[in-house]
Formats: C-alpha cells, sequence, structure tokens
C-alpha cells in the first residue's frame, strides 16, 4: 500500500468519525482541528520523482512545485546522510513517478533501514 493510499484510507476514516455525534467525543476545538485536517488530506497526492543528475526520490505531493520543494528537502537529507553536503543540489526533473520507480525507492528504503538497525545494534 503506498503513502497515497494510506492518506486515503485515513481521510475516509476521519469523515466516518465526523458524522457521528459531535456532542459525544470532542470538544469543539479538537472537532474543527480535526475537520481541518480532513480537509487538508481530502486533496489528491501523487508521487512525484524528482532527480538531480545523479540523486533521486520520490515523494508525494499535491503538485509539481509541491513535489519540487519537498523533493529537495528529502533529497538534502539524502545527501547528508551520505556525506556529500557540500553538493550542490540541482534539481533537473519533476514529474509523476511511475509504479516501478515508486516500487524501487519502497524496496530501497527498506534495506536502508535493515542496514542501519544492524548498524546501530
Amino acid at each position: 500500500m503506498t503513502t497515497t493510499d494510506n492518506n486515503l484510507n485515513l481521510v475516509a476514516a476521519a469523515r466516518r468519525l465526523l458524522e457521528a455525534r459531535e456532542d459525544q467525543m470532542l470538544t469543539p476545538v479538537e472537532w474543527d482541528a480535526l475537520q481541518a485536517a480532513v480537509d487538508a488530506m481530502g486533496e489528491r497526492v501523487t508521487p512525484y520523482y524528482v532527480a538531480t543528475l545523479t540523486r533521486y526520490v520520490v515523494v508525494d505531493a499535491l503538485h509539481e512545485d509541491n513535489a519540487r520543494a519537498k523533493g529537495h528537502a528529502a533529497l538534502v537529507d539524502l545527501y547528508a546522510r551520505s556525506r556529500k553536503t557540500n553538493d550542490l543540489i540541482e534539481i533537473q526533473t519533476v514529474r509523476p513517478a511511475m509504479a516501478d520507480e515508486v516500487a524501487m525507492c519502497a524496496y530501497h528504503a527498506a534495506k536502508v533501514a535493515e542496514e542501519e538497525a544492524r548498524t546501530n545494534s
């Protein structure tokens, strides 16, 4: 299941909660905060491929500009973890990601997490 699917499931669950009787569940402030969060999550996000000449990431974003900003932050983190903090991050490509790119990023993230767990234990 992708992050987008998880977000959509969260929105559906929150909408069911919002349909319940307000006076039995949350304070008005909590209710308003939940409603705002559900409204914000209701916008459809798309996985985007964001790449420099040598590295790429896949991020969930609402549109290309949002993907560029999220992608830049993810690339900064990626470069920092690879100890290449002095490299200029110049994004060359921003486009909707293909399914195999999303799968490859998920696989790579899982393998990195496994390696970090082995190293830290």
